[in-house]
């Protein structure tokens, strides 16, 4: 097991890394709207994928805690991220971030669309 000082070093550099990411991408999207003219809208590159990602993350806690009293700690480890993956899938559809041109660029989107004809229906 790690000391809790080598945990708060790994916890530190998490977080210096999402900040870097985070100035990093608001540089490329302020150079991308100066060169190209890009417009992007606030609610679907921003909010609605954080709000995507705090519920995956809130589902990924409750299933973790749940599993890991059923499986043992990788096995609950593996089958939560599996089930994040889907869950992030189905939030993204379901608050349709992505429109249909974003939708044409994702491997196997003939399913993609059947599943949101279905849903719309």
């Amino acid at each position: 097991a790690l000391s809790s000082a080598a945990s708060d070093v790994y916890k530190r550099q998490s977080l210096a890394t999402v900040i870097c990411h985070l100035i990093t991408v608001t540089i490329d999207f302020a150079i991308l709207k100066k060169i190209i003219n890009l417009k992007l809208k606030f609610s679907t590159f921003i909010l609605k994928p954080i709000l995507a990602t705090v519920m995956m993350i809130i589902c990924a806690l409750f299933i973790y805690n749940k599993l890991i009293y059923i499986f043992a700690e990788k096995t609950s480890l593996i089958l939560t991220l599996g089930l994040v993956v889907l869950i992030y899938s189905i939030l993204i559809i379901f608050l349709k971030i992505f429109d249909k041109n974003n939708l044409y660029m994702i491997p196997f989107n003939n399913k993609i669309f059947k599943i949101i004809k279905h849903e719309t229906q």
